[in-house]
């Protein structure tokens, strides 16, 4: 089975599209899929999708949308049978799957492997962040935007698919792609103005590609701009990338623009395969049953 929540929210089993019609159907299952092998409370389930308009059979209308979703997620399950995909436990219920069956833990895991292989690999560490980000076939969650229990893992995805487009623009500005990236950093630059590995990047390649006035210029617009939005001054960061840039230094040909932020958290790592794990490796996400 495969789980999709970076875009639309679909699922397949064998190739075949599941499909799932009802609105709270489908935000019950992209709840259960962020919250992939942890057990959801029918509090908690109500909490979340119907919030302060919780009907007065609260428990009854979890346990309808469960039941109505289990048969679609498992249309061969014999009638009493206990489910093995959507499973019951005493506490309330939890979607036991594979992380490999969900595409952004895909994501994340070739993220990091690609990450990790940036200093000594960088055309291997190109394909691996590519990979990565070609499990993106839209905004995440994006049929639930406005829905409280989406926006966190929403703001989260968000974060590393940038980080993780810097990554493989670090790698293509190492394998010597300066030219071929300026019109995506330029847009990305666009987009995201005051995230400065960008704007580093964007400058880096410029500079590489002859166009040192641009470069500088570049630099320019984001002090102006951090100081009239957040009255700050420049990154020390892009203050010495000015500096190199205006002694034309031969460092520049080698200079990688590693980002220093905080490591963005793998909810999925170290999951094993579905069948393969044990009650240890679940302390935050609950256990995989078959």
């Amino acid at each position: 089975m495969d789980f999709r929540i970076l875009g639309p929210l679909e699922v397949f089993e064998d190739g075949r599209p599941l499909l799932v019609t009802s609105a709270r159907q489908r935000a019950l299952l992209a709840l259960l899929i962020v919250n992939a092998n942890r057990v959801l409370t029918p509090d908690r389930i109500i909490d979340e999708l119907w919030g302060e308009a919780s009907p007065d059979s609260g428990v009854k209308a979890v346990v309808f949308h469960v039941g109505r979703l289990r048969q679609v997620l498992e249309p061969e399950r014999a009638k009493g049978e206990p489910g093995s995909v959507l499973v019951t436990e005493s506490a309330g219920y939890l979607l036991a799957a594979d992380p490999e069956s969900i595409d952004a833990a895909r994501f994340e895991q070739l993220a990091t492997e690609g990450r990790g292989l940036l200093a000594q690999d960088p055309e291997a560490a190109s394909i691996k962040l590519q990979d990565a980000l070609s499990q993106w076939r839209g905004d995440a969650l994006v049929d639930f935007t406005y829905e409280s229990f989406a926006q966190p893992e929403i703001r989260r995805l968000h974060e590393l698919r940038l980080r993780t487009t810097e990554d493989r623009l670090d790698a293509d500005l190492q394998l010597g792609r300066h030219d071929a990236v300026i019109g995506e950093l330029e847009g990305l630059v666009g987009d995201n103005p005051l995230r400065k590995r960008l704007r580093g990047q964007l400058m880096l390649a410029l500079y590489r590609c002859g166009r040192q006035a641009e470069a500088l210029r570049i630099c320019q617009a984001g002090r102006l701009l951090l100081g009239k939005e957040l009255g700050i001054e420049l990154s020390a960061e892009l203050r010495q990338l000015e500096e190199l840039i205006l002694r034309q230094d031969p460092a520049l040909e080698r200079l990688r623009t590693e980002s220093a932020e905080r490591p963005v958290l793998n909810p999925y790592k170290g999951l094993r395969a579905f069948g393969e794990v044990d009650a240890d490796d679940f302390s935050r996400f609950g256990r995989v049953r078959r």
